[in-house]
């Protein structure tokens, strides 16, 4: 059954809503995979208002998502046309796309292009190019060549798609990627255990851990959207923490993943247990977890080396001295709080942004 022509202004608002939101759940599903691409989502609909096609940029080198959208579209719907041409499958569509469409030639053709020869009429964006070399292009290129190219109406969706790239648009800007700090917390049991704290972020002896399989399972999802994870290297000989995802499913991965551990691996070398004990968990990191496994001496340093690799979202997950580090020298960007009630409640959760 066709979906019905859209009537009114009203009508399209409501229908732009739903459409884009379809392209926002797609860039959801890519955070963590595409740098140093960012994440992008994008859905076509017809002129009737028919739901044609929803695709995302799923990693560096692949169609972009409005290309692969109407790359789609074009091979299951015009093909179901039957007399029509696949060529005119697309006449007089949207594209709904949450970054302004790129008007450049990089590993892949501009998608404005591929948005002017498919025939479409309309373009809805969330949110202009954050790279200061090509921010604005994209949507005067589309309204040159004579279609509508306009940002979304609804103010939550735009600040949902700003909030998608802001990793990416803080390496525009910076060249350091996007800090997300994870922090568990649990209360202080007694008095001897931490005694100027109410809480700590140190598991119980004999334990490596505290919050809840909810808890849990959150934080595997923002393993999941990092590009790299950073730790410290107590946090290591302590915990000996496996960083791998198992909770949720990983992006399907071309390359291991960095894992970067702060500290000095020089004085690893004047206490053998120390040593064999961080050798032993970094061997099992590589062959048998995905990683590579990299020290250095300080968070900024391991920043700027990520940053100039471009890889864009980064997730800390250390212990009391490393979260010090990155809240005196002010290197995170959101920090993410999770807080074990201690009498079978369950965790209070919290984002902060900087």
């Amino acid at each position: 059954m066709r979906t019905p022509h859209i009537k009114n202004e009203a009508e399209r608002g409501g229908k732009d809503h739903a459409f884009f939101a379809l392209a926002l759940n797609a860039a959801q599903e890519v955070i963590g995979a595409t740098a140093p691409n960012p994440p992008v989502g994008a859905a076509v609909v017809s002129s009737e208002g028919r739901l044609l096609s929803v695709a995302a940029h799923e990693r560096a080198g692949a169609p972009h998502a409005e290309a692969l959208a109407i790359q789609n579209a074009v091979a299951e719907w015009g093909a179901k046309e039957g007399a029509k041409e696949k060529a005119e499958a697309l006449k007089g569509a949207t594209v709904y796309v949450t970054l302004e469409p790129c008007n450049h030639q990089g590993r892949t053709p501009p998608c404005t292009q591929a948005l002017i020869r498919a025939g479409v009429s309309r373009v809805v964006y969330g949110v202009a190019d954050p790279n200061p070399r090509v921010a604005g292009d994209g949507g005067k290129t589309l309204l040159a060549a004579g279609l509508r190219a306009e940002l979304v109406a609804h103010p939550e969706q735009r600040a949902e798609a700003e909030a998608i790239i802001a990793p990416f648009a803080k390496w525009c800007r910076t060249g350091l990627p996007y800090v997300v700090h994870k922090i568990a917390l649990r209360p202080v049991e007694t008095p001897s255990e931490q005694p100027d704290a109410k809480w700590t972020s140190v598991p119980p002896a004999g334990q490596v851990t505290f919050s809840s399989e909810a808890s849990l399972r959150l934080a595997h999802l923002e393993r999941r959207k990092a590009d790299a994870i950073v730790t410290g290297m107590g946090t290591v000989l302590t915990d000996r923490p496996r960083f791998n995802i198992r909770l949720t499913t990983d992006h399907k991965r071309t390359s291991p993943k960095p894992l970067y551990v702060i500290g000095e691996e020089e004085r690893l070398k004047s206490n053998k247990r120390d040593y064999d004990n961080f050798y032993s968990w970094k061997t099992r990191q590589e062959q048998e977890l995905g990683f590579t496994v990299r020290v250095i001496p300080t968070l900024l340093q391991a920043l700027k080396e990520l940053g100039a690799i471009g890889l864009h979202r980064v997730l800390l997950e250390a212990g009391p001295k490393l979260s010090k580090q990155a809240e005196d020298q002010g290197l995170w960007d959101e920090r993410l709080v999770i807080r074990v009630s201690g009498d079978g409640n369950p965790d209070h959760i919290t984002r902060h942004l900087k």
